[in-house]
């Protein structure tokens, strides 16, 4: 094997290693939409997640990621508050 393929081969493996690391990073359960919604705010998203299956019980693990998702776009959290307003 020539010494440019096997550098590409290690850099890719290298890549895809790093992006598995990435995504099982301690996010505390938390899918990484629903950390983004709430702006990488691990105890807000936390704690949404919490009072919807108070509110809701007995949802499945992804209704209450949906709802929150819902909930956070709904509210304009993931457009810095300017949901409705025009310039």
């Amino acid at each position: 094997m020539n010494p440019v393929t096997l550098a590409f081969i290690v850099v890719v493996v290298g890549l895809i290693a790093f992006g598995l690391w990435q995504d099982k990073r301690d996010r505390g359960g938390i899918p990484v939409s629903v950390l983004r919604a709430a702006r990488g705010d691990k105890r807000l998203a936390q704690r949404l997640i919490e009072n919807a299956k108070l509110r809701y019980p007995d949802k499945s693990e992804q209704w209450y990621y949906e709802k929150v998702l819902y909930d956070l776009e709904r509210d304009g959290a993931g457009s810095g508050g300017r949901r409705g307003r025009r310039s």
